[in-house]
């Protein structure tokens, strides 16, 4: 309990102390062999602590409001590393962890339009990846907003499909473009038949 409280009061600061940055995860075609596009993940670190987890400080910024700052930050800078990247001649796109509590503030179209304008990117070099834990949200904003995205050209991607209980009918409601199957299925997958099986089953799922 010491810890969360020490943490809560750091992250107050975070921010406005340039503390959070980037880890860039490739994303292989294994079609073409090439890096197609790169996963923009969040870190933290804090001088006096050192490497913080994501899953240590996200809740905690999505229950004080600050996520919805920290997110829009992250959309800019993630963008703007795009750019400098598209200058050197590489031509893939970026994928962003987008946090429910940011798609469903108010701010949030207007958010995306002025770091797309900021970077001087295209909507399609944009690909907004968001949890399971969206049907927990109200159904009807969360497809006009996902339908008006779509519509701008950015791709909607959900993250980690079938790592937690999943209503099938509302992700079927869903505008999406694409499914990142849950880390899980793929540990055993050479030695385990069923999960194999399990796994193709998902994979044509996604592509129905």
């Amino acid at each position: 309990l010491a810890d969360r409280y020490k943490i809560e009061h750091l992250l107050r600061t975070a921010l406005e102390k340039d503390q959070f940055f980037f880890h860039f995860q490739p994303v292989l075609d294994v079609r073409s062999g090439t890096y197609s596009a790169c996963e923009a993940l969040m870190r933290w670190n804090e001088p006096g602590i050192g490497m913080i987890r994501p899953d240590q400080f996200i809740p905690i910024l999505e229950e004080s409001g600050q996520i919805v700052e920290v997110s829009r930050w992250g959309l800019q800078a993630c963008l703007r590393q795009l750019s400098a990247w598209r200058t050197t001649g590489w031509t893939g796109n970026i994928s962003y962890n987008l946090s429910p509590y940011h798609l469903l503030h108010d701010s949030f179209l207007d958010d995306v339009r002025d770091a797309l304008a900021s970077a001087n990117m295209e909507p399609s070099h944009l690909e907004l990846e968001l949890s399971e834990g969206l049907e927990r949200q109200p159904r009807r904003k969360v497809i006009s907003i996902l339908t008006e995205l779509r519509e701008m050209g950015i791709r909607v991607s959900l993250d980690s499909f079938g790592g937690e209980h999943s209503n099938l009918a509302y992700l079927l409601a869903l505008p999406l473009d694409s499914l990142k199957i849950d880390r899980f299925f793929f540990k055993g997958i050479r030695r385990d038949p069923k999960l194999m099986s399990f796994t193709n089953t998902l994979i044509q799922m996604g592509k129905a």
